[in-house]
């Protein structure tokens, strides 16, 4: 795929995003595209181009991904019960787009777990009554595209945590643990496969479960 260079980062000013970009600037060029640059850490604004826009504005994400190597986008959706939005998907559709346009190499999307995908009950459920459907429609939307080469991560249940365990488990398309990952091993993954075409191809165009560690057995 080539060196990576320059990176832009989607959700920059969430926590799992923000873990990721104290991670990435001492080792790539990197640029946030928020909608108020206010809320990118005073640490971090000497170290990272700011580009002040909307994820959901189609130019202004066009603008954004021109002359960067890679993505990653780490936006979700609201954290409310029956709130419902097509940011999700419909951001990632507007970067699939600006990267082809701009020979970008690599994306990276935080998403759910692979049983809460489309055709199961519990995305259904999900659909209904949580806006975790739209996560769904991403990978829908991943899925659809043929140009851009991409790796979807996810866990259940996110544990807001810089640490990270040196054995934490990653698998496609199922969580190989427990049903929880820290901030910082999500993050760490991102970063390597994002160093290494090689860690990037094994994941390549599929959806990753992380595991802080195994699951309990009673017996």
């Amino acid at each position: 795929m080539g060196n990576i260079e320059k990176v832009l980062i989607f959700g920059s000013t969430g926590r799992v995003g923000n873990c990721l970009l104290r991670l990435l600037v001492s080792e790539f060029q990197v640029s946030v595209l928020v909608r108020t640059p206010s809320k990118v850490p005073e640490t971090m604004k000497s170290k990272v181009n700011v580009i002040q826009g909307d994820v959901t504005n189609a130019e202004e994400v066009e603008k954004a991904v021109e002359g960067h190597d890679a993505v990653i986008y780490t936006i979700g959706p609201p954290r409310r019960l029956f709130a419902r939005s097509t940011t999700t998907s419909d951001g990632t559709r507007y970067v699939l787009k600006a990267m082809e346009k701009h020979n970008a190499q690599k994306l990276i999307v935080l998403n759910i777990p692979h049983r809460w995908q489309q055709g199961t009950f519990n995305h259904t459920l999900l659909k209904t009554i949580t806006p975790y459907g739209d996560q769904g429609t991403q990978m829908e939307v991943l899925r659809a595209d043929k140009s851009i080469s991409w790796v979807a991560i996810g866990t259940p249940t996110i544990k807001y945590e810089d640490t990270v365990n040196p054995t934490y488990m990653v698998d496609l398309h199922k969580d190989p643990g427990v049903n929880e990952a820290t901030t910082g091993e999500l993050a760490d993954f991102m970063l390597k496969i994002l160093k290494s075409d090689e860690e990037f191809a094994k994941y390549h165009r599929g959806l990753v479960g992380i595991s802080s560690r195994p699951k309990t057995k009673w017996f």
